[in-house]
């Protein structure tokens, strides 16, 4: 089974994300920091990864390097909530 892993600190869009793939069969995992999105990475090493790139406690680009590292196979979508050009 795939295995997704939503890493967003926004719940509305976390849980928008979750509720979309659960349905279809999907083995959705969710967290709303990028130290418990580590931990389930770590433990469950997910297929597909949804990764905020404005997280409240750290930046999303930062924990994509340590994502990317172990296994070039996974797929990695970044998403934001924000609407800001920065982003």
């Amino acid at each position: 089974m795939i295995k997704i892993l939503v890493i967003e600190d926004e719940e509305g869009l976390r849980r928008s994300i979750v509720e979309t793939f659960k349905p279809l069969g999907y083995d959705v995992l969710e967290a709303a920091t990028a130290s418990e999105g580590m931990d389930i990475f770590k433990k469950e090493t997910p297929n597909v990864i949804f990764l905020d790139i404005k997280l409240g406690e750290s930046n999303g680009l930062d924990i994509l390097k340590d994502i990317k590292a172990p296994s070039k196979k996974n797929i990695v979508i970044v998403v934001s909530s924000k609407n800001d050009k920065k982003t």
